[in-house]
């Protein structure tokens, strides 16, 4: 159920071209702001739905501040927070606009490119150590899933909405899920007693997703005990079947040290993707047989006229 509907105007500014997406907790629309003439953003409504007064307040104050960090920060793979209010009922926050699906939706089509899935892990990896250098909390991190993680028709990642559902929940909630991450993805010394959380900690939660997006298998499935991508999908490379392997270890000590050079490994095992065979590849992918063909006929009457030159010039020509 909606607060708003299309054509009203937010805050005097905001006015709704469309709904994005609805519920009974929150909503998202899509704006056009009067302001800025041809700007657009989305906005996020948080509704305070049978919350008692002194709770309200509290949710109030702790928005304001959350909503501050937020708009600090600046990342091309992090949409950017450009305004925030408060109504009676529902917090607002206002961000970049991105023209993209979440992967929850885009795993449960075919299956996805292992470039792709690579690619994606490296943006990734440069945004959560970019939130982990801004000293962020530990719980801020646990609602990073498939949900918030946006990819565009281009491949570019952006993730929204970090640290934003913790909101509405209780000191007591907060206290008894600090130590954990999504349960999709969380790694285990996360549900220690020491509640630890560092560097390592992300580099399994990203593994843990990038093993979701390959193989569309949950890690929630086999919790701490992933199988290699390579048994489910035995066309996926060495080098990539070792890094999730390697980044989901239940022994921290034995992943990768810090995201930077799961990062290093990540690239390395998209150069087998740089080679001038990589372009078939790509129009393959893109499920266009056609222009596979075309490509190929161009390239063939290309080297045919190159070689027709070079006899003419340099051997036929008197």
């Amino acid at each position: 159920m909606t607060s708003y509907s299309v054509g009203m105007i937010l805050r005097s500014r905001y006015k709704i071209a469309r709904i994005i997406y609805q519920s009974q907790m929150f909503n998202v629309y899509y704006v056009e702001d009067l302001h800025l003439k041809g700007k657009v953003w989305a906005i996020k409504e948080m509704k305070m739905v049978a919350v008692d007064p002194q709770e309200k307040n509290r949710i109030m104050s702790q928005f304001h501040a959350e909503a501050l960090n937020l708009t600090a920060l600046s990342h091309p793979n992090i949409a950017k927070v450009v305004d925030f209010f408060i109504d009676s009922n529902s917090l607002y926050i206002v961000r970049e606009y991105a023209p993209a699906v979440d992967l929850g939706n885009v795993i449960k089509k075919d299956p996805i490119e292992e470039k792709e899935v690579l690619s994606w892990g490296i943006q990734m990896a440069d945004a959560l150590n970019y939130l982990f250098s801004r000293k962020m909390p530990a719980v801020f991190f646990r609602e990073l899933n498939l949900g918030n993680i946006l990819v565009s028709g281009q491949g570019n990642i952006t993730l929204i909405d970090l640290g934003l559902a913790r909101l509405f929940q209780t000191r007591q909630d907060l206290e008894a899920i600090k130590r954990t991450g999504s349960m999709d993805y969380a790694a285990p010394e996360q549900f220690s007693e020491e509640g630890i959380f560092d560097m390592r900690t992300l580099v399994y939660n990203l593994g843990a997703i990038l093993f979701h997006c390959l193989t569309k298998v949950n890690p929630a499935s086999t919790p701490f005990n992933l199988p290699a991508p390579q048994s489910l999908r035995p066309e996926i490379s060495d080098k990539t079947n070792q890094i999730i392997l390697k980044a989901t270890r239940y022994d921290p000590k034995e992943r990768h040290p810090n995201l930077q050079e799961m990062v290093k490994d990540l690239k390395g095992a998209m150069e087998q993707y740089q080679s001038p065979a990589s372009v078939q590849s790509w129009v393959q992918r893109k499920k266009n047989p056609a222009a596979a063909n075309f490509f190929l006929w161009l390239l063939v009457l290309a080297t045919g006229a190159a070689a027709v030159w070079l006899l003419y010039h340099f051997i036929l020509r008197p």
